[in-house]
């Protein structure tokens, strides 16, 4: 009987129960389930998205990229060399972005011009905005080692990102109403 976990590869702690022939066998299925991560179909669904995306995709995440060049299997490889940005990258130019808001008429009784549209609707409503707010990210908690909290939040806190950080709600019951706009829920 074999007595071993496939999927994560982890034979090293049932080698005394198994023959050298089940050791093998092992073996071979963990080569398999991991030449099969890289195979034409699974690239498909980690990378699903639209045509139209993939080029900005890759360059946004270059170690992926990397992957796609190396592997013989990627269905990608027209995207690589390709330019392209969602908006909000920084050293995103307007040529190459995906796209950037087009006014069909200048209204001049909220802007000076059809120009000064599109770049309010772009920082108030499009990839600029979120420029906006990841221009503003700060640091409120940075590690000490590895593995320990960390946050950033942007202005007013609209914002935040953080790793391993744990809040206790269990006083929020015990407040007076109302709660809405109260600032002392996180006691720390």
């Amino acid at each position: 009987m074999l007595d071993v976990k496939i999927n994560s590869c982890d034979a090293t702690k049932y080698v005394t129960k198994m023959s050298l022939c089940q050791i093998l066998l092992v073996a071979f299925l963990c080569f398999l389930n991991r030449t099969e991560a890289l195979s034409e179909s699974k690239w498909k669904s980690h990378v699903n998205l639209p045509d139209q995306h993939i080029a900005s995709y890759f360059n946004n995440n270059p170690k992926v990229a990397t992957r796609c060049r190396n592997d013989p299997r990627c269905p990608f490889k027209i995207h690589l060399d390709r330019k392209g940005c969602w908006g909000y990258e920084r050293n995103c130019s307007r040529q190459v972005q995906y796209s950037y808001p087009k006014c069909s008429s200048e209204q001049n009784e909220w802007m000076k011009s059809k120009a000064e549209q599109e770049e309010t609707f772009f920082n108030q409503g499009d990839f600029g905005y979120i420029r906006q707010r990841m221009d503003e990210m700060f640091s409120v908690c940075r590690p000490q080692k590895a593995g320990q909290s960390s946050l950033k939040c942007v202005k007013y806190l609209r914002y935040c990102q953080g790793n391993d950080i744990f809040f206790n709600f269990s006083s929020l019951g015990d407040l007076p109403e109302p709660m809405r706009y109260r600032v002392n829920t996180c006691m720390y």
